[in-house]
């Protein structure tokens, strides 16, 4: 009878462990009505984050691509301390300006892949214009990121060393 209540507490103890975890963010209102419910349902619980090099041509043809724009090389998945800092930096209103119309060219050089299920998040990072663009599907949204240069830089130097 022993044996069979551990038995119980060992198939329980997996099975919770198995669950995905459900993070509930606070949003601003902002950055809600800026992102939308789909994306902010993946990147605030992804399954993984992958990161990338890309290349700043975007083309369309292009098989191995984020957002239209070619990969150049994959990098390492984020890990727990870079995924926290990334969505804390992206739910945070004070790390836009929003409604700022910059005359760049936006041409990234990092792109991070949030995947949740069948679903995916794409961010891409231009640091020579301080932009990021956010895509889900057909669905593409830009927007200034001069608040977080500095933490964004950070953490691009962090999954790419050699970037430097």
């Amino acid at each position: 009878m022993f044996k069979y209540f551990i038995g119980l507490g060992v198939l329980f103890m997996v099975a919770a462990c198995s669950l995905p975890i459900q993070t509930t963010v606070k949003v601003p209102p902002d950055v809600k009505d800026f992102l939308g419910d789909q994306m902010i349902s993946v990147i605030a619980a992804p399954e993984r984050v992958e990161s990338f090099r890309v290349n700043a041509e975007q083309e369309k043809a292009s098989s191995e691509a984020l957002a239209g724009f070619p990969i150049s090389k994959q990098g390492p998945n984020l890990n727990e301390e870079q995924l926290k800092k990334i969505q804390s930096l992206i739910f945070d209103e004070n790390s836009y300006h929003f409604g700022i119309e910059k005359s760049c060219k936006f041409r990234p050089e990092v792109g991070l892949k949030f995947i949740k299920g069948g679903e995916a998040v794409v961010i891409l990072l231009s640091f020579s214009c301080d932009l990021w663009l956010f895509a889900q599907g057909d669905d593409e949204k830009i927007e200034d990121s001069d608040p977080v240069r500095e933490e964004l830089i950070e953490l691009a130097y962090s999954l790419f060393p050699l970037a430097k």
